[in-house]
């Protein structure tokens, strides 16, 4: 179960919802409602009148709608956004975020190198485009 959210950090985070609201929803529940995947606006009317916490959950899911629109709208000057927490980090299987950051620019051209030779192998096309508009041919390819 998730940790009790103090009441005034609740107050801002309802705050911060109803000006979303507002804002990008011209005040129509039913639009903000369907925009995050709910059938109507009854939920978004829970949240607007203290019925419902806008919990970090819902947060995530609200600043990475419509591309990541909406991204640090819950969050306060000088915290991390939680979508940017959550987000997927896509070499997570091959290299950690933690260590892809900890490389050097020689270290990471190294790194992508060897993993667009693995893709190359995995793929058992004649070529592909690498990042940055390069392109590597196989030599049985040529």
């Amino acid at each position: 179960m998730a940790e009790p959210i103090n009441p005034e950090e609740q107050a801002r985070r309802v705050e911060r919802f109803r000006a979303l609201l507002d804002q990008h929803f011209a005040g129509v529940k039913i639009e903000m409602g369907r925009a995050l995947g709910w059938r109507d606006g009854a939920y978004v009317r829970q949240i607007v009148e203290g019925e419902r916490p806008v919990s970090e959950k819902l947060i995530a899911k609200i600043e990475t709608m419509n591309g990541g629109r909406y991204r640090g709208w819950f969050t306060p000057p000088g915290a991390t956004p939680l979508a940017a927490v959550r987000e997927p980090w896509p070499l997570d299987p091959f290299v950690p975020r933690d260590v892809w950051l900890s490389l050097t620019p020689e270290q990471r051209g190294a790194v992508a190198w060897e993993a667009a030779k693995v893709l190359e192998r995995m793929a058992g096309a004649g070529g592909f485009a690498l990042p940055g508009g390069s392109s590597r041919k196989r030599a049985d390819a040529a």
